[in-house]
């Protein structure tokens, strides 16, 4: 969608910064060695990997393949970890177990406010992400240290604060969108709907967002939430009752069209009771998105020279 219309809301946790730790240890660490990852195994050729009905399996038979399904992103991730080693050195900050801890703490809070759930959750993300014990802690000693690098230069305003507040506990809006390829295509979507047809059900044959699907349904939005883009605030809270839509609006060469669904009204939490904890929302936030730009710039390999060209980034 994000191609598309820039619908998308921002990530909470992009994947080259998840992590969480098991069984961390009370000791310091370099950043490039993370707390509780197991010695790495030597590998020749010649290992057993698997009996198949009696015919070995070698590492030989499966190493090409492993480093082109993942090849990349593990020297991606290699080259972070040194540069990261290196900042850290250079600005003399140190990545701790207690720092591993916090952010454990922190993903599992993000995943869900029930213990339990988060830890299934968790469990989950492992196992969809392939994040063995070695990669999970070197994830999570990777989070903290750019959390440590970047955690001075975030600033709070109060616009930000605001803001913030309003996505936690201001009203909150149910829409449907339907983008379509051309102002045509858009008209005749709103001749089919204000003909009778159900917008969903339009939405379903016509638009080429991928919420289309699923009849255009988007996620809550705050009028101020900036994980939404201002265009689709603005067009959204511009309607003055359920039911009602939008002319097309032309975004990105395409046309979208929004139905207001619903409304829920605030929470009713003034902003100095909850100012604690919309200030520690707000952070972690800038925070995230300052160690993604972080993380991107450092893992580039630029200035890397690759020996082994089976690293090369896959091309068709």
């Amino acid at each position: 969608m994000r191609a598309q219309l820039q619908l998308s809301r921002t990530v909470l946790f992009p994947l080259c910064l998840l992590g969480a730790c098991a069984q961390v240890s009370t000791t310091q660490h370099p950043i490039a060695r993370p707390v509780a990852a197991p010695a790495p195994v030597v590998r020749n050729s010649d290992a057993l990997v698997a009996l198949v009905d009696g015919q070995s399996i070698t590492f030989a038979t499966v190493e090409t393949p492993l480093i082109e399904a993942g090849g990349t992103q593990a020297l991606r991730d290699a080259v972070l970890d040194e540069r990261l080693s290196d900042e850290c050195a250079r600005r003399h900050v140190e990545v701790t177990a207690a720092l591993c801890d916090a952010e454990r703490t922190l993903l599992l809070e993000t995943l869900s406010n029930d213990p339990r759930e988060a830890d299934e959750l968790l469990r989950s993300l492992r196992a969809t992400r392939g994040l063995g014990a070695t990669r999970f802690a070197a994830l999570l000693a990777r989070n903290a240290a750019l959390r440590l690098l970047v955690q001075q230069d975030i600033v709070m305003d109060d616009e930000g604060l605001r803001a913030t507040f309003d996505t936690l506990h201001g009203p909150k809006r149910i829409a449907r969108v339907a983008v379509v390829a051309d102002l045509p295509t858009a008209e005749r979507f709103l001749a089919l709907v204000n003909g009778g047809r159900a917008f969903g059900d339009v939405a379903a044959e016509l638009s080429i967002d991928a919420s289309g699907p699923r009849g255009g349904i988007l996620p809550p939005m705050a009028a101020l939430d900036p994980s939404w883009p201002s265009s689709v605030r603005r067009a959204v809270f511009a309607l003055q009752s359920p039911g009602e839509l939008t002319l097309p609006i032309l975004d990105h060469a395409r046309y979208a069209i929004f139905l207001f669904v619903s409304e829920t009204p605030a929470s009713g939490v003034t902003f100095e009771t909850a100012r604690a904890d919309t200030e520690r929302v707000l952070r972690h936030s800038r925070e995230r998105l300052a160690m993604d730009g972080l993380a991107r710039t450092l893992s580039s390999l630029d200035g890397v020279t690759i020996f082994d060209r089976r690293f090369d980034a896959p091309t068709p």
